[in-house]
């Protein structure tokens, strides 16, 4: 009996099948996804045509300068410096819709070689990247450091170049690029502002009373979903006037752990309680005004498991490090903006 094939066409539908779904931002170089994308390159032109469109697509999952300095060099064409898991060398910049992005080394910013790279590649994807989480120091260079004057508005006018966002998630802060401080002008315009297509939000520890968050969330009248997670400033009239900014249609969903909400508006009944898995615990309270969209979510104190000298020991994450965490999960999975609308659909994996 003579060997058979699937044909080409059903060969490469199951391939455009692996991910598990669409909702996903991007999967690392060693999620199961990537590393079977991967191998399907070498296996016929055709099949190898379908995976690097599946890898432009769900893989741009950049966390190192030496993986952002990969990509640019695979945009530009260089084939000499090919390593496993790299952007395929034919990337097409359309085929290009989502993207992680985490480039810098510890806690700083500063380094110039890293933020020119960015500029560049928001460039070459300024016309066909929809959705963005970003994971990036941004607050620990304040105005005040030496190279502040360079590195911030070259990121500012990085960011500035994605006009076709329609959703972005900062895990670290607000975007924060405002140089103003040393000088009597007053803050710079919210950089996420000038995005007109933006419709879900994710930003921590925003200052929810700053003139120029109000303003920066009257310029998107598309917004839909605004998530803030740990932010500052949240009293019950700040809130108000916050949530007024907005369309009236637009989900508002305040991220912490029950600990951090009790020391905000939510410190009494909050508007309507959701735990982390999207389920409604209680009825709405009537103390803020648009509380119909108004929703808490509460997040558990995450735990590290860890051995030291044959002994196992468990340390609590704080407050800061366990949202963070859970904020990039959701925003990476896609459930991040489901919440508050019932039960989330399961999360991919």
């Amino acid at each position: 009996m003579s060997n058979r094939s699937l044909p080409p066409e059903i060969l490469g539908l199951i391939i455009e099948n692996i991910a598990p779904s669409d909702a996903c931002i991007a999967f690392p170089a060693s999620h199961v996804v990537t590393r079977t994308l991967h191998a399907c390159l070498t296996v016929s032109k055709t099949i190898s045509w379908v995976a690097q469109r599946q890898i432009q697509s769900r893989c741009l999952y950049i966390n190192s300068p030496w993986r952002l300095d990969g990509l640019l060099r695979a945009l530009k064409g260089d084939t000499t410096h090919r390593e496993p898991f790299a952007i395929p060398l034919s990337l097409k910049m359309k085929s290009s819709t989502s993207m992680y992005l985490s480039p810098f080394l510890g806690d700083t910013i500063d380094d110039a070689g890293v933020v020119a790279n960015i500029k560049t590649l928001f460039a070459f994807l300024s016309n066909s990247l929809q959705r963005l989480v970003i994971n990036m120091p941004l607050r620990n260079m304040s105005p005040e450091d030496p190279s502040a004057p360079k590195i911030q508005p070259a990121l500012r006018d990085a960011f500035a170049q994605l006009r076709n966002l329609d959703q972005f998630v900062s895990v670290q802060d607000e975007l924060y690029l405002d140089s103003s401080s040393l000088s009597n002008h007053p803050a710079e315009p919210q950089v996420w502002a000038s995005w007109p297509r933006l419709k879900h939000l994710g930003l921590y520890n925003v200052d929810i009373r700053s003139q120029s968050v109000r303003e920066g969330l009257r310029a998107l009248p598309g917004l839909e979903t605004l998530v803030l997670t740990r932010p500052h400033g949240l009293v019950d009239e700040e809130l108000t006037l916050t949530m007024s900014c907005l369309n009236a249609s637009a989900k508002v969903i305040i991220i912490n752990t029950p600990e951090g909400h009790r020391n905000g508006v939510f410190g009494q009944k909050a508007p309507s309680m959701i735990d982390s898995q999207g389920k409604a615990r209680c009825e709405p309270s009537h103390h803020v005004h648009d509380f119909g969209r108004l929703h808490r979510l509460d997040v558990p104190k995450e735990r590290s498991t860890r051995w030291t000298w044959g002994f196992r020991q468990r340390k609590r994450f704080d407050d800061v490090t366990t949202c963070q965490h859970w904020m990039e999960r959701k925003a990476l999975d896609g459930t991040l903006w489901e919440y508050g609308d019932g039960e989330p659909r399961r999360a991919c994996k």
